[in-house]
């Protein structure tokens, strides 16, 4: 059970990989990368034919050739007609040609910023990916373990080798950024009362409770009821007056046992259903009965019960800074982005050399 009764999620960690897929699309058409035999309307999905193999773009002389995109392409295109057999050839088409467009643009930039990770000789290991991703775990509420981490990127079909290798592209290109003064971008407080001020609609919370709970799993060599009747025992030492924060620290199963057994607060909706309705039915300061859920056996008590409103400024002000940072970085990777791309030398052998076009994001207003 090691998510501790949350429902699965994946973490996801944003990297300055997303900045390659929204700096832009140069504006052209998927034909104009085709052999002009080919039929448009009826296009080959997923075959590369190397033998007519052409030059789609040189970006300061490194070509970047009609198979490696094609290769890139092709599992997105299968995902897709998997996912979608309703969709017609034609359509497939539209969006391999879409596809096609942000990949190449991917590849483009790639290069660039990986001239530059040589240049300013840059060098991350797979051990800085693992502590990057190590600090962020802890940071969720409540923390996630490794192993938990890994546990959940396996129940969604991930593997944690894969994940940390993607990552490693995506810090080796932050410090690039950083190197180019995204690390000095910051923002105030009053940018932040601003924003809160503005968007209203973005800070209010549902009812929450925030509870702690000491959890007992059956293992291989115990049976259910050899786990509740040493969950029994442990409400009747809470009873006698033991404490039960030390009593979930010395017990409980989950990874929130080191807190005390604090899951923190969360809304309806976050924990499993039988977990949950006990924990909106108790009042503050008291303590469930034995509780069964598919994890195991639970004790639960309720620390504090919040009604739904307005979340006070003071709370979301942190949040809303580190949105905004995070904002002011997108826009400085683009900015920095469009830069490299318009002191290279980038050219589409059908069109020859060409100013780069910059598409403008408008990030989300969620912190």
């Amino acid at each position: 059970m090691k998510s501790c009764l949350l429902k699965s999620r994946i973490l996801f960690w944003l990297t300055i990989l997303s900045f390659i897929f929204i700096t832009g699309c140069k504006d052209k058409s998927t034909e104009q990368v085709k052999d002009t035999d080919t039929d448009t309307n009826q296009p080959e999905i997923v075959v590369v034919d190397t033998s007519t193999d052409e030059v789609v773009v040189t970006v300061n002389g490194f070509e970047i050739k009609e198979s490696q995109v094609d290769e890139l392409i092709a599992p997105q295109i299968q995902a897709i007609s998997k996912q979608n057999p309703q969709l017609t050839p034609e359509l497939i088409n539209q969006v391999k040609g879409q596809i096609k467009d942000q990949v190449l643009e991917k590849m483009i930039v790639e290069h660039l910023l990986d001239g530059k990770v040589k240049e300013l000789n840059i060098n991350v290991t797979k051990d800085d990916v693992i502590e990057r991703i190590t600090e962020e775990l802890s940071s969720q509420s409540p923390p996630i373990s490794l192993e938990e981490y890994k546990q959940m990127l396996a129940q969604n079909g991930r593997n944690f080798d894969d994940t940390v290798q993607e990552n490693l592209k995506g810090l080796t290109y932050e410090k690039v950024l950083d190197a180019a003064g995204a690390d000095k971008v910051s923002a105030t407080d009053s940018d932040a009362k601003k924003f809160y001020d503005e968007n209203p609609k973005q800070f209010q919370r549902p009812e929450e409770v925030r509870a702690s709970h000491i959890l007992i799993q059956p293992d291989p060599n115990q049976t259910k009821e050899q786990a509740k009747a040493k969950m029994e025992e442990i409400l009747a030492e809470i009873k006698a007056g033991g404490n039960f924060e030390e009593l979930a620290k010395a017990n409980s199963e989950c990874p929130s046992a080191p807190n005390g057994g604090d899951l923190e607060y969360f809304p309806r909706g976050k924990m499993t259903q039988s977990f949950e309705d006990v924990a909106f039915e108790l009042e503050v300061g008291q303590i469930s009965d034995v509780v069964e859920t598919e994890y195991g056996y639970h004790i639960i008590k309720v620390t504090d019960h919040r009604k739904e409103g307005a979340i006070p400024f003071e709370e979301v002000k942190e949040k809303v800074l580190e949105y905004l940072v995070n904002q002011k970085k997108n826009e400085f990777a683009q900015k920095y982005i469009k830069e490299l791309k318009a002191e290279a030398k980038i050219v589409y052998p059908s069109e020859g050399e060409q100013e780069p076009k910059i598409m403008t994001i408008t990030p989300s207003a969620t912190p």
